[in-house]
């Protein structure tokens, strides 16, 4: 039965640590998000600084633990750089008008819009990282 848990842990790790560093980045993204927005920043400015900072957070997180691509040379490094932030800008862009337009606009609740838009970026940001930015060359 341990040999079955070590050889299913060992399959699914990558897919294990990019959810908890996913969780913890999210814990950042969302944290930042609600103390700028308690001490009276606008939703596009809170939303964006979250952004950033939760970026950076999951670049460091994604490259050295979950992909394990640490051993990369530099040219591999600034690929893996802009690569990551041009998809997370994307996936940034689109989580933004999500949370300008259903808080600001619509008047939707705060948390619950950041709650349902950061699945939609887990979910992109996951495929993006596996399948282009982190893949094995």
């Amino acid at each position: 039965m341990i040999d079955k848990i070590k050889l299913m842990l060992e399959k699914y790790r990558m897919l294990i640590l990019y959810i908890f560093f996913g969780g913890l980045t999210t814990l950042v993204n969302m944290a930042v998000f609600f103390v700028l927005r308690f001490f009276g920043a606008g939703t596009c400015f809170s939303n964006v600084s979250a952004w950033f900072l939760s970026v950076v957070f999951a670049f460091i997180t994604n490259k050295y633990f979950v992909f394990d691509t640490n051993k990369d040379a530099a040219s591999g490094f600034f690929f893996q750089l802009i690569s990551f932030f041009a998809a997370r800008l994307l996936s940034g862009a689109i989580d933004t008008a999500v949370v300008v337009i259903f808080i600001d606009r619509l008047g939707c609740n705060e948390l619950a819009v950041k709650l349902l838009s950061n699945i939609f970026v887990i979910v992109f940001n996951y495929a993006a990282s596996r399948l282009v930015i982190f893949r094995k060359r």
